[in-house]
Protein backbone atom coordinates (compact mmCIF):
# COMPACT_ATOMS: atom_id res chain seq x y z
CA UNK A 1 0.00 0.00 0.00
CA UNK A 2 3.07 2.76 0.65
CA UNK A 3 4.35 1.66 -2.26
CA UNK A 4 1.38 2.26 -4.38
CA UNK A 5 0.88 5.66 -2.64
CA UNK A 6 4.75 6.22 -3.44
CA UNK A 7 6.17 6.20 -0.15
CA UNK A 8 9.38 4.45 0.03
CA UNK A 9 9.74 2.06 2.85
CA UNK A 10 11.28 -0.93 4.26
CA UNK A 11 10.06 -4.23 6.42
CA UNK A 12 11.87 -4.26 9.78
CA UNK A 13 11.36 -8.10 11.35
CA UNK A 14 11.87 -7.70 14.93
CA UNK A 15 11.95 -4.40 17.33
CA UNK A 16 15.74 -5.24 18.03
CA UNK A 17 16.87 -4.28 14.21
CA UNK A 18 14.04 -1.74 14.21
CA UNK A 19 16.22 -0.22 17.43
CA UNK A 20 19.16 0.33 15.05
CA UNK A 21 17.41 1.58 11.95
CA UNK A 22 15.46 4.44 13.39
CA UNK A 23 17.56 7.76 12.47
CA UNK A 24 16.96 11.27 12.31
CA UNK A 25 15.40 10.74 9.09
CA UNK A 26 12.64 8.22 9.89
CA UNK A 27 9.61 9.83 8.44
CA UNK A 28 7.27 7.25 10.60
CA UNK A 29 7.21 4.07 11.92
CA UNK A 30 4.57 1.36 11.46
CA UNK A 31 3.83 -1.64 13.77
CA UNK A 32 0.98 -4.36 14.56
CA UNK A 33 -0.03 -4.72 18.21
CA UNK A 34 0.89 -8.10 18.02
CA UNK A 35 4.76 -7.63 17.47
CA UNK A 36 4.48 -5.42 20.63
CA UNK A 37 2.36 -7.73 22.63
CA UNK A 38 4.63 -8.81 25.42
CA UNK A 39 7.92 -7.36 24.01
CA UNK A 40 10.20 -4.91 26.29
CA UNK A 41 10.16 -1.50 24.35
CA UNK A 42 12.77 -0.21 26.71
CA UNK A 43 15.95 0.80 23.88
CA UNK A 44 12.94 2.00 22.12
CA UNK A 45 11.81 4.27 24.56
CA UNK A 46 15.10 5.38 25.28
CA UNK A 47 16.11 6.14 21.78
CA UNK A 48 12.91 8.14 21.38
CA UNK A 49 13.70 9.90 24.68
CA UNK A 50 17.08 11.07 23.73
CA UNK A 51 15.55 12.55 20.15
CA UNK A 52 16.85 16.09 19.16
CA UNK A 53 14.46 18.94 20.48
CA UNK A 54 12.81 19.19 16.80
CA UNK A 55 11.76 15.22 16.70
CA UNK A 56 8.71 13.43 17.42
CA UNK A 57 9.13 10.44 15.66
CA UNK A 58 4.71 9.41 14.70
CA UNK A 59 4.22 5.91 15.27
CA UNK A 60 1.46 4.12 13.23
CA UNK A 61 -0.22 1.16 15.45
CA UNK A 62 -1.88 -1.50 13.42
CA UNK A 63 -4.89 -3.21 15.96
CA UNK A 64 -7.06 -6.02 16.31
CA UNK A 65 -10.77 -5.35 16.36
CA UNK A 66 -11.59 -3.15 19.20
CA UNK A 67 -8.32 -1.96 19.83
CA UNK A 68 -5.59 -2.22 22.51
CA UNK A 69 -6.93 -2.06 26.19
CA UNK A 70 -6.67 0.79 27.69
CA UNK A 71 -4.08 0.13 29.77
CA UNK A 72 -1.81 -1.03 27.00
CA UNK A 73 -2.83 2.15 24.74
CA UNK A 74 -1.57 4.17 27.64
CA UNK A 75 1.54 2.31 28.10
CA UNK A 76 2.43 2.35 24.42
CA UNK A 77 1.47 6.53 24.07
CA UNK A 78 3.55 6.77 26.94
CA UNK A 79 6.59 4.92 25.71
CA UNK A 80 6.34 5.91 22.22
CA UNK A 81 4.96 9.62 22.16
CA UNK A 82 3.22 10.15 18.89
CA UNK A 83 1.28 7.71 18.09
CA UNK A 84 -1.81 6.50 16.38
CA UNK A 85 -4.00 3.27 16.27
CA UNK A 86 -5.33 2.47 13.31
CA UNK A 87 -8.08 -0.36 13.84
CA UNK A 88 -8.35 -3.42 11.71
CA UNK A 89 -9.55 -4.13 9.15
CA UNK A 90 -8.81 -0.93 7.66
CA UNK A 91 -9.95 0.52 3.86
CA UNK A 92 -6.19 1.48 1.99
CA UNK A 93 -7.22 4.96 1.30
CA UNK A 94 -7.48 4.95 5.21
CA UNK A 95 -4.43 3.48 5.98
CA UNK A 96 -2.66 5.85 2.90
CA UNK A 97 -4.40 8.93 4.87
CA UNK A 98 -3.24 7.97 8.33
CA UNK A 99 0.49 7.68 6.48
CA UNK A 100 0.38 10.28 4.46
CA UNK A 101 -0.42 12.68 7.92
CA UNK A 102 2.54 11.18 9.64
CA UNK A 103 4.73 12.13 7.41
CA UNK A 104 2.74 15.54 6.35
CA UNK A 105 3.76 15.83 10.69
CA UNK A 106 7.38 14.86 10.01
CA UNK A 107 7.73 16.89 7.25
CA UNK A 108 7.35 19.97 9.28
CA UNK A 109 9.34 18.64 12.29
CA UNK A 110 12.12 17.99 8.94
CA UNK A 111 11.24 21.90 8.08
CA UNK A 112 11.92 22.83 11.44
CA UNK A 113 15.21 21.23 11.89
CA UNK A 114 16.16 23.11 9.29
CA UNK A 115 15.55 26.17 10.64
CA UNK A 116 17.07 25.46 13.81
CA UNK A 117 20.23 24.52 11.72
CA UNK A 118 19.95 27.71 9.75
CA UNK A 119 19.45 29.53 13.09
CA UNK A 120 22.67 27.85 14.51
CA UNK A 121 24.29 28.74 11.89
CA UNK A 122 23.81 32.46 11.93
CA UNK A 123 24.26 32.42 15.65
CA UNK A 124 27.69 31.13 14.79
CA UNK A 125 28.29 33.73 12.38
CA UNK A 126 26.69 36.20 14.77
CA UNK A 127 28.80 35.38 17.69
CA UNK A 128 32.09 35.03 15.08
CA UNK A 129 30.94 38.71 14.27
CA UNK A 130 30.44 39.49 18.14
CA UNK A 131 33.92 38.50 18.68
CA UNK A 132 35.26 40.11 15.61
CA UNK A 133 34.16 43.18 16.64
CA UNK A 134 34.66 43.01 20.35
CA UNK A 135 39.08 42.48 19.36
CA UNK A 136 38.29 44.89 17.40
CA UNK A 137 36.82 47.75 19.97
CA UNK A 138 39.49 46.43 22.28
CA UNK A 139 42.16 47.77 19.79
CA UNK A 140 40.81 50.54 19.42
CA UNK A 141 40.32 51.01 23.55
CA UNK A 142 43.60 50.45 23.64
CA UNK A 143 45.16 52.96 20.76
CA UNK A 144 42.51 55.87 22.18
CA UNK A 145 44.30 54.79 26.15
CA UNK A 146 47.45 54.99 24.24
CA UNK A 147 46.57 58.85 22.73
CA UNK A 148 44.70 59.87 25.86
CA UNK A 149 48.27 59.11 28.30
CA UNK A 150 50.16 60.41 25.19
CA UNK A 151 47.82 63.59 25.63
CA UNK A 152 48.07 64.18 29.52
CA UNK A 153 51.87 63.70 29.35
CA UNK A 154 52.03 66.44 27.16
CA UNK A 155 49.86 68.70 28.56
CA UNK A 156 51.75 67.80 32.30
CA UNK A 157 55.04 68.91 30.06
CA UNK A 158 53.47 71.69 28.57
CA UNK A 159 52.22 72.83 32.00
CA UNK A 160 56.26 71.93 33.42
CA UNK A 161 57.23 74.21 30.72
CA UNK A 162 54.93 76.64 31.32
CA UNK A 163 55.80 76.67 35.12
CA UNK A 164 59.51 76.85 34.50
CA UNK A 165 58.92 80.02 31.65
CA UNK A 166 57.09 81.77 34.16
CA UNK A 167 59.80 81.28 36.86
CA UNK A 168 61.86 82.20 34.31
CA UNK A 169 60.72 85.52 33.22
CA UNK A 170 60.47 86.21 37.04
CA UNK A 171 63.91 85.42 38.10
CA UNK A 172 64.88 87.47 34.90
CA UNK A 173 63.04 90.13 36.08
CA UNK A 174 64.39 90.15 39.82
CA UNK A 175 68.02 89.57 38.24
CA UNK A 176 67.35 92.56 35.87
CA UNK A 177 66.29 95.13 38.67
CA UNK A 178 68.89 93.50 41.16
CA UNK A 179 71.23 94.43 37.98
CA UNK A 180 70.06 98.08 37.84
CA UNK A 181 71.01 98.33 41.92
CA UNK A 182 74.44 96.68 41.53
CA UNK A 183 75.51 99.49 38.65
CA UNK A 184 74.29 102.05 41.20
CA UNK A 185 76.27 100.66 44.10
CA UNK A 186 79.20 99.93 42.49
CA UNK A 187 78.98 103.66 40.55
CA UNK A 188 79.30 105.03 44.00
CA UNK A 189 82.05 102.64 45.31
CA UNK A 190 83.83 103.77 42.33
CA UNK A 191 83.04 107.21 43.69
CA UNK A 192 84.33 107.33 47.18
CA UNK A 193 87.39 105.33 45.87
CA UNK A 194 88.17 108.43 44.84
CA UNK A 195 87.82 110.13 48.30
CA UNK A 196 89.13 107.34 50.83
CA UNK A 197 92.43 106.62 48.75
CA UNK A 198 94.28 108.31 51.71
CA UNK A 199 92.92 106.43 54.29
CA UNK A 200 94.19 102.72 53.85
CA UNK A 201 91.19 101.31 56.85
CA UNK A 202 88.18 103.19 54.62
CA UNK A 203 90.28 101.93 51.21
CA UNK A 204 90.38 98.31 52.49
CA UNK A 205 86.76 98.37 53.31
CA UNK A 206 85.39 99.89 50.04
CA UNK A 207 87.15 97.13 48.52
CA UNK A 208 85.79 94.01 50.55
CA UNK A 209 82.20 96.27 49.84
CA UNK A 210 83.43 96.59 46.09
CA UNK A 211 84.44 93.00 45.94
CA UNK A 212 80.98 91.69 47.82
CA UNK A 213 79.17 93.80 45.02
CA UNK A 214 80.85 92.21 42.33
CA UNK A 215 80.49 89.01 43.29
CA UNK A 216 76.50 90.01 43.47
CA UNK A 217 77.11 90.72 40.22
CA UNK A 218 77.91 87.54 39.13
CA UNK A 219 75.46 85.62 40.74
CA UNK A 220 73.01 88.09 38.53
CA UNK A 221 74.64 87.15 35.27
CA UNK A 222 73.60 83.63 36.44
CA UNK A 223 70.02 84.28 37.19
CA UNK A 224 69.52 86.38 33.71
CA UNK A 225 70.98 83.21 32.12
CA UNK A 226 68.52 80.80 34.16
CA UNK A 227 65.97 83.41 33.34
CA UNK A 228 66.35 82.87 28.93
CA UNK A 229 67.70 87.15 28.97
CA UNK A 230 70.51 88.46 27.80
CA UNK A 231 73.26 88.48 30.13
CA UNK A 232 74.14 92.17 31.73
CA UNK A 233 77.45 93.16 31.94
CA UNK A 234 78.20 94.83 35.43
CA UNK A 235 81.09 96.92 35.82
CA UNK A 236 81.69 99.96 38.00
CA UNK A 237 82.08 103.44 37.15
CA UNK A 238 84.68 104.35 39.03
CA UNK A 239 86.62 105.04 35.60
CA UNK A 240 83.69 107.25 34.24
CA UNK A 241 83.86 109.47 37.36
CA UNK A 242 83.19 113.20 36.65
CA UNK A 243 86.67 115.78 36.29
Amino acid sequence: MLSEAAVPSISIPDLETLATSIHDDTAFVVLTEEVLRGRDIGRISTLLANQPSWSDLPFIILTSRGGPDRHSSARLSESLGNVTFLERPFHPTTFISVARSAMKGRRRQFEARTRLEEISRLNETLEERVAIRTAELQRANRVLSEQIAQREDAEERLRQSQKLEAIGQLTGGVAHDFNNLLMAVLGNLGLLSKYVSHDPNAARLLEGATRGAQRGAALTQRLLAFGRRQDLTVRAESDHAAS
